[in-house]
């Protein structure tokens, strides 16, 4: 039997790595939601807003955004990304190209999401072979939950496959190269939940499934399956302020931190007006960087 002391040395060890997974893991889970609320000023229930921003990949410039938030006739407001030139890989396995890829989504006047539509050209290169996609995926809520499909184009092939349904946690949808409208002010360790749904990276998987099936000799056309993506994610706004500059001007933003399993993205939040200057994204070891102008 070991000595007392490495008996007491090594339940002291275990008891400390327990408190920190429960304060850095756990904890920050259990603790009341304070989400902020969706925030609608006159001006924008009169005229769309429009920004332009600056794609990152990797440090280096790879593309362009517009955003565009609008008032509908219905009472509905919508947002939409429209991506161009953006370029991403998958590890080693596959690169993917969007010439051009819009991301739409219809919400309420509280902000609760209603529809979500990604569309657009995905040229996926895998194995050295280059394949065009035309990639559409389309949710809508039903029961609480994130449904719809998705459809992909290649060569006169088009195939229809479900997607998982995505349960919503919370009103907040966090999509990690759209940017939202405008967050209230907010306060150090202010934490809530929101739900992660990324119809980039369902067009992706789409198009590079699609790929493989043109190389792998015998493989059935028409087969696609899109893994299902754990869809909560837990916001956290950081103790320190950060200075992000936009052309010739300077803001001082709060930085919201969305982390869950295989997400993370960053939310860099002017305290001045509350609107968005810069989010991040990881994409499987890329990071990807929206930058307004």
């Amino acid at each position: 039997m070991p000595p007392r002391w490495a008996v007491v040395a090594v339940a002291v060890g275990w008891l400390a790595a327990l408190g920190w997974l429960a304060h850095d893991a756990w904890l920050p889970w259990l603790r009341p939601a304070d989400e902020p609320a969706f925030v609608v000023e006159v001006a924008d229930e009169v005229a769309p807003e429009h920004f332009a921003w600056t794609i990152y990949r990797n440090g280096q410039r790879a593309g362009s955004a517009e955003t565009k938030f609008a008032p509908r006739k219905d009472g509905r407001f919508e947002l939409t990304t429209r991506l161009r030139d953006l370029e991403l890989g998958y590890g080693k396995v596959a690169r993917f190209k969007f010439p051009a890829f819009a991301i739409t989504r219809f919400v309420t006047p509280d902000g609760e999401l209603l529809s979500l539509h990604g569309s657009g050209i995905v040229q996926a290169t895998v194995q050295g072979r280059e394949v065009k996609v035309e990639a559409s995926i389309h949710r809508r809520l039903a029961d609480g939950q994130a449904v719809g499909e998705a459809e992909f184009d290649h060569a006169g092939i088009r195939i229809m496959c479900p997607l998982e349904p995505v349960r919503l946690l919370s009103r907040t949808v966090l999509v990690p190269l759209q940017p939202g409208q405008k967050y209230p002010t907010l306060r150090p360790g202010q934490t809530w939940r929101a739900t992660h749904v990324d119809p980039l990276a369902e067009a992706m998987e789409g198009a590079g499934q699609s790929a493989m099936s043109q190389i792998v000799p015998g493989a059935p056309p028409g087969r696609i399956s899109l893994s299902a993506r754990p869809p909560a994610v837990l916001a956290e706004v950081l103790a320190e302020t950060e200075e992000v500059r936009s052309k010739d001007q300077g803001h001082t933003c709060r930085v919201i931190r969305f982390d869950g399993d295989r997400v993370k993205v960053r939310s860099w939040v002017d305290v001045a007006d509350g609107r968005i200057v810069r989010q991040e994204a990881d994409y499987d070891g890329e990071v990807i960087v929206l930058q307004r102008e």
